[in-house]
């Protein structure tokens, strides 16, 4: 599918545009740092015959976020700061180190990486989810021309956010579900944004658990939201499904996928099929010799039938 000569190639992803072509974005690793990433795309028409796709165009996305960016951190960052959170004192805190950084052009410009799936506004618009590990933050990639050309949108700023998973509201505004790589206790944090996804709220804690770890959120045929989480706070050996009928107010249906301590289930990746059914795919670690990518499908039925306090 890719492969940059003695380079790491790293989060693939691939998602069709509204006139039917493929997209498969990643990035490539470049002097072993993710900060330094470079973003890459592959588009064809060509895809439905044997073996990989027959690509007929890549190039790397180039995003070019300007003097709005540090703005934001800095804005956001004197907002909602917390002073116990702050390093020792011969250590500058961290969101000042993180707001001086915002200021380098080429630190902004490079980083930033792919995990979960793009979602397409009424507008045509795609929206594709991008996280930094050098800032910590999440970034989304707008198209207005169907992945034709990308500006950046304005960071999500918090601490330790990582990896947003967007979904769109009943009135067209956005969420941005996100792993915590922040403080304890750890929880699935979440931004807003009611401008089509160009500006975004401080992302905040839930009350869902999370270990530092990817989440994945999908907005189901039937209007309903499902969840595919690690749904404790002390390790990745649970992965669960879940389901809301209130845009994520609540979560009122649960299954648990897996459930093996000492094992290691993470980085769910969520479709829907045509009929209706939801498949995910993730990392299936039993152990250190035992490693593999699991697919499952269910339908809604299924979950809320299976459900479990």
């Amino acid at each position: 599918m890719a492969d940059t000569p003695g380079e790491p190639d790293c989060n693939s992803m691939m998602f069709l545009n509204s006139q039917g072509k493929l997209f498969l974005v990643w990035i490539v690793v470049r002097a072993n740092r993710w900060e330094t990433s470079l973003l890459k795309v592959k588009t064809t028409k060509n895809y439905n015959g044997e073996g990989a796709p027959k690509w007929q165009w890549q190039d790397v996305i180039l995003l070019k976020p300007g003097d709005e960016f540090p703005q934001r951190v800095k804005e956001q960052f004197s907002k909602y700061s917390r002073d116990d959170l702050a390093w020792a004192g011969y250590a500058h805190p961290y969101e000042e180190m993180l707001a001086e950084a915002a200021k380098d052009p080429k630190k902004r410009e490079t980083g930033c990486m792919t995990r979960t799936h793009p979602v397409i506004l009424d507008n045509g618009n795609i929206l594709l989810p991008l996280y930094s590990d050098g800032f910590n933050f999440g970034l989304i990639a707008i198209s207005e021309d169907d992945g034709e050309t990308w500006k950046p949108s304005l960071p999500i700023v918090g601490r330790g956010l990582n990896q947003p998973s967007l979904v769109i509201r009943k009135d067209g505004s956005i969420d941005a579900y996100m792993r915590d790589d922040g403080n304890e206790p750890g929880r699935i944090m979440l931004s807003h944004s009611d401008d089509g996804g160009y500006s975004w709220t401080y992302g905040q804690k839930t009350d869902i658990p999370n270990p530092g770890a990817s989440i994945e959120v999908l907005k189901l045929k039937s209007g309903n939201w499902a969840l595919v989480y690690n749904d404790v706070d002390d390790g990745r050996y649970s992965l669960a499904a879940a389901l809301s009928d209130d845009e994520g107010k609540t979560w009122r249906w649960k299954v648990r996928l897996e459930d093996t301590k000492g094992a290691s289930f993470s980085y769910p990746s969520v479709i829907q099929s045509k009929d209706g059914l939801i498949h995910v795919t993730y990392s299936y670690h039993l152990n250190d010799k035992e490693k593999s990518i699991k697919h499952v499908a269910f339908s809604e039925k299924w979950l809320k039938k299976n459900s479990v306090d």
